[in-house]
């Protein structure tokens, strides 16, 4: 079963939002532009 999953920091003004099957874990966050992180499996 997949999940997303959003939260929000008012602080920094920055949205987390994550799309991925129950229990996933990341092992990688590589920033694609600026103020955009990607996590990778």
């Amino acid at each position: 079963m997949s999940e997303a999953k959003a939260t929000y920091d008012p602080e920094a003004d920055a949205i987390s939002i994550r799309f991925a099957p129950t229990g996933a874990t990341y092992a990688e966050r590589e920033e694609v532009a600026p103020g955009v992180v990607l996590d990778d499996e």
